[in-house]
C-alpha cells in the first residue's frame, strides 16, 4: 500500500499493490488539518483510545481499499515525507458488526514501513561484523543553555531517564550474549564528546540509543535543530549520522519526537523546509536516505515501562529466535498490548525497512532435526544462540533442567558435529564458554586448553579466552582443593598483564598507570579462592582436635591473611576512584568485604561511607556479566555494610533485623533475574566463601559474633538457591558432633505475596 504527497494537501494518493498482475491507484479527498489534530490530541495522551483509531481508519483509508486492508497478513506502508507523520500503526480497522477479539490494525498483523524518497547515497558501505554501540540515558548538561525557553527563564534540564539507561543494560548484556562486542555509552557521565568519539571508533551493525531527543527546536543561535540530546548543547543530529562512512544495518531509536519526519508551524501550515545544513530534518530519515536497512524510532514520546518490554521483545525475537524484522516489530507490539493494553507505546515505535531482514540466519537444524550442520559458521552461530538463550530465559532453570542441557550439548557434539570440526580453535572456544554458561567448568577447561593451544589462523579465539581459562581454573582449584591449580590461574594473569603494560608502553618506557578494571577482578577473585583453601585447612585442623584440645593452625591462618591481602590489593589495582567513569563498584565491593574480614586499619567509617556510595547504584560491574553483577550492586553493597558495621555479627533482634534487611534486598532483585548457572554459582560461592571465612574468624579470635555471620550467610545461601548452603567444614561447637545452627527466619519477597 502507498500513500503518495501530491501537490495538494487536501489529497493523499493511494497505490495498492497486492497479488494481482495491476497496481490499483485511487486519489483519496481529506479535509486538510482534521488527521493532524486528532493526532495531536491522541499522542499527547499515553492511553490508548479506540474510538480514534476507528476514525483514523475511516477518514485516512478509501472505501476501496477497507476491505483489503483488514484481510491482508502483512502490510508494507511506503510513505514519504508527509504521510511518514501520519501513525498509521494507530489504526483500528474492525470490521462494523463483526465479532472477535478488537485489535489495532498493527496488532492484527505486522506493519513495516518503507521511504519513498529520491534523495539517498548510492554505495553504501554496511557494517556486517557483531559489533554494536549503545548510548542510554547520556548526559544534558547545558541543554536549557544552548535552547533557551523565553516562557520559562529558569527552566531546568531535561531529567535523567532511568527507564532508558535499564533497557540500554539490558540490550548491551543480550547483544553480549549472541556473541556482539558492544561498546557503550550508558549512563550520565557520558558527555557529547564521548559518545560522538565512539559512534565513529568502529564499523557497527547495529546502533541503540535510548535518550531525549528534540524535533525543530530553537538554538541559542536562531537556527532550529533536531536530533538526540547530548551535552553541552549539543545534540547527534542528522549530519553525524550522514557522516558515517560505514552504516549500521539496524538502528533502533527510543527518543522523544525523532519518528516526525516534517512539521507543521505553530503559526500556520507551512511545512518546514529542509535546508543544506540539515538542522530541520529528521534523524530517521537521514538513517533511511544513508542507506540503513531497518529502523525503528519512536514517534513520539514513549512510557518508560513500556519502552523497556517492547525493547526486550524485539531484541529476544530478532537475536535469539531469529524471527525477520517484521515479525519481531510485531511480537514486540504485542507484547507491549499483553503487558498494559492501554499503553499506547506500541504504537509509537514505527518500523521502516525490509520486513524480511534478518539480524542473524535461520538455523534449519535446529529443533529435533538430527542432521548434521551445513558449515562450521552454522555450528557456531547454533552455540552463541544456545549462549543467548541461557541469558535470556525468562525463569530460573532448574537443576534438571541443567543435566538435560547437558546432555543435548554432548549429543549434538558427538552426532551432529564432525570430528574434524570439534578441533579448531574457534569451535572449542565457542563449546567452551557455552560448558561454562551450563556450570561445567571441567569440560570449559578442556575446551579452553584446546583452543588456546592449537594453532589459530583466523585469529577467532580472543586474548579473553585466557582470563577465561585463568577464571575456571580458579574455581575448580577450590572446588577440588588444589591449591596449584589456583597458583596457575594466578600466574596466567599476571603473565597477561605483562603483555598488556608491554604492549601499552609509552615511548619513554613508562607502563600506563591503570590496569584493566575485569583482568584484576579475576586475579582478585583466584588469590580470594586461594584464601578459601587456607580457611579450609584452618577449619579442618580445628575440627580434627579433641574438644578440649582445639588449636589454631598458625601457618594456615596467616597463608589466608595474605591470600585476603593479596587479594584485596588486586581488586584495588582495577577499582578507580568514586566520581570517575572508570570507577568499578563490583571491584570496591570485593575489596571492602575482604576489609571487613580483616584487623581494623583505622579505615572503617570511609568503608562504610564508599559501601554506601556504591549502594546508590553508583559504577560498574563485571563485564564478563556485566547484567547480572549491576542488578546485584545494591544488595551486595547492603551485605558488605552490615559486615563493615558489623550489625550481622549481632546478637538478638538486632542481628536478625539485619539479616533480614539483606535477604529481602537479595530476593527482591533475584526475583526479576534468570540467571545462567554459571551466574548462580558465582553468588553462591562467593557468599560461601564470606561464610567461610567468618567461620574462620572465629576460631582464630573467639569472637561469637564471626558465627553469628556466618550462620546468617549460610541461611542467605539457602534462600538463593536451596541446597546449596550445606558446609561440611563448619567449625564444631562444643562436643565433637557437628553444630547445626539455627536458621534465621527467611525474608519475604514481593513474589512470595
Amino acid at each position: 500500500m502507498r500513500a503518495a504527497r501530491t501537490a495538494v494537501t487536501d489529497r493523499l494518493r493511494f497505490l495498492y499493490v497486492g497479488q494481482r498482475a495491476r497496481a490499483e491507484s485511487i486519489v483519496h479527498q481529506r479535509q486538510p488539518g482534521l488527521v493532524e489534530m486528532l493526532v495531536r490530541q491522541q499522542i499527547h495522551s499515553t492511553v490508548w483510545q479506540e474510538s480514534f483509531g476507528r476514525a483514523l481508519f475511516q477518514l485516512m483509508v478509501p472505501n476501496d481499499f477497507k476491505d483489503a486492508a483488514r484481510q491482508l497478513e502483512r502490510i508494507v506502508l511506503v510513505v514519504d515525507e508527509y504521510t511518514a507523520n501520519l501513525p498509521w500503526e494507530l489504526m483500528f480497522a474492525d470490521s462494523p458488526g463483526g465479532g472477535g477479539e478488537k485489535l489495532p490494525l498493527a496488532l492484527r498483523t505486522p506493519v513495516v514501513r518503507q521511504f519513498a524518497t529520491s534523495e539517498f547515497r548510492r554505495q553504501v558501505r554496511q557494517g556486517f561484523e557483531r559489533r554494536a554501540f549503545v548510548v542510554g540515558n547520556p548526559s544534558v548538561e547545558g541543554f536549557t543553555r544552548a535552547f533557551p525557553d523565553p516562557r520559562r527563564p529558569d527552566a531546568a534540564n531535561p531529567p535523567p531517564l532511568p527507564g532508558a539507561e535499564s533497557e540500554a543494560n539490558e540490550v548491551a548484556a543480550v547483544l553480549q550474549a549472541m556473541g556482539y562486542q558492544v561498546l557503550s555509552a550508558i549512563g550520565a557521565d557520558w558527555r557529547a564528546c564521548d559518545v560522538l568519539t565512539r559512534l565513529y571508533q568502529e564499523n557497527y551493525r547495529l546502533l541503540y540509543i535510548s535518550a531525549h531527543g528534540v524535533f525543530d527546536q530553537l538554538h541559542a543561535d536562531g537556527r532550529r535543530r533536531s536530533g538526540v540530546v547530548l551535552s553541552d548543547g549539543l545534540l547527534l543530529t542528522a549530519a553525524e549520522i550522514r557522516a558515517m562512512e560505514t552504516v549500521p544495518e539496524l538502528v533502533f531509536l527510543s527518543c522523544c519526537h525523532l519518528g516526525k519526519i516534517d512539521s507543521v508551524a505553530a503559526a500556520d501550515t507551512a511545512a518546514t523546509v529542509r535546508d543544506g545544513n540539515l538542522l530541520a530534518a529528521s534523524v530517521a530519515r537521514e538513517l533511511i536516505d544513508c542507506g540503513v536497512r531497518c529502523v525503528v524510532v519512536a514517534g513520539w514520546a514513549v512510557d518508560d515501562q513500556g519502552a523497556l518490554v517492547f525493547g526486550n521483545a524485539f531484541y529476544r525475537h530478532l537475536l535469539v529466535e531469529r524471527l525477520p524484522f517484521g515479525e519481531a516489530v510485531y511480537a514486540a507490539r504485542k507484547a507491549v498490548w499483553r503487558s498494559n493494553a492501554q499503553d499506547i507505546t506500541w504504537g509509537a515505535f514505527q518500523a521502516y525497512g525490509d520486513p524480511g531482514w534478518r539480524a542473524e540466519p535461520r538455523l534449519e537444524g535446529r529443533g529435533n532435526d538430527d542432521s548434521g550442520y551445513a558449515s562450521v559458521d552454522e555450528l557456531l552461530d547454533e552455540l552463541v544462540s544456545w549462549r543467548a538463550g541461557l541469558a535470556r530465559a525468562s525463569r530460573q532453570q532448574t537443576r534438571r533442567e541443567i543435566e538435560a542441557s547437558v546432555r543435548n550439548l554432548r549429543r549434538l557434539l558427538k552426532e551432529r558435529c564432525p570430528a574434524g570440526w570439534r578441533r579448531l580453535p574457534a569451535v572449542q572456544f565457542a563449546v567452551g564458554a557455552l560448558w561454562a554458561d551450563l556450570g561445567q567448568f571441567a569440560e570449559a577447561r578442556d575446551c579452553y586448553l584446546d583452543a588456546l593451544q592449537d594453532d589459530d589462523d583466523a585469529g577467532q579465539v580472543p586474548i579473553g579466552a585466557i582470563e577465561q581459562l585463568a577464571n575456571i581454573e580458579a574455581r575448580l582449584g577450590e572446588a577440588s582443593a588444589d591449591p596449584g591449580l589456583i597458583e596457575r590461574a594466578l600466574a596466567r594473569l599476571a603473565d597477561l598483564d605483562q603483555v598488556v603494560a608491554a604492549a601499552g608502553r609509552q615511548p619513554d618506557g613508562a607502563v600506563p598507570a591503570t590496569v584493566g578494571g575485569e583482568r584484576s577482578a579475576l586475579r582478585g577473585g583466584a588469590a580470594k579462592r586461594l584464601g578459601s583453601l587456607h580457611a579450609t585447612r584452618l577449619l579442618a585442623a580445628w575440627n580434627g582436635g579433641a574438644a578440649q584440645q582445639r588449636a589454631v593452625d598458625g601457618d594456615a591462618a596467616a597463608a589466608m591473611d595474605r591470600a585476603l591481602l593479596d587479594s584485596a590489593r588486586f581488586y584495588a589495582a582495577g577499582e578507580g576512584s568514586p566520581g570517575e567513569r572508570s570507577f568499578r563498584a563490583y571491584n570496591a565491593l570485593n575489596r571492602l568485604a575482604l576489609q571487613a574480614l580483616l584487623p581494623d586499619d583505622g579505615q572503617r567509617a570511609a568503608a562504610i561511607a564508599l559501601a554506601g556510595h556504591c549502594r546508590q547504584g553508583v559504577g560498574g560491574g563485571s563485564a564478563s556479566g556485566a547484567g547480572v553483577w549491576d542488578a546485584l550492586i545494591t544488595a551486595d553493597a547492603l551485605l558488605v555494610e552490615r559486615l563493615l558495621d558489623q550489625q550481622l555479627l549481632q546478637a538478638g533482634e538486632a542481628g536478625e533485623r539485619a539479616y533480614e534487611e539483606v535477604a529481602r534486598a537479595y530476593a527482591e532483585t533475584l526475583a526479576s533475574l534468570a540467571l545462567r548457572p554459571r551466574d548462580l554459582d558465582s553468588i553462591v560461592s562467593q557468599i560461601g566463601m564470606l561464610s567461610r571465612f567468618c567461620d574462620a574468624r572465629r576460631v582464630t579470635s573467639g569472637e561469637t559474633g564471626w558465627q553469628l555471620a556466618a550462620d546468617r550467610l549460610v541461611a542467605l545461601i539457602e534462600q538463593v538457591w536451596p541446597g546449596a548452603g550445606e558446609r561440611v567444614d563448619r567449625p564444631l561447637a562444643g562436643g565433637d558432633a557437628p553444630r547445626r545452627p539455627g536458621r534465621p527466619r527467611r525474608a519475604r519477597s514481593a513474589t512470595d505475596e
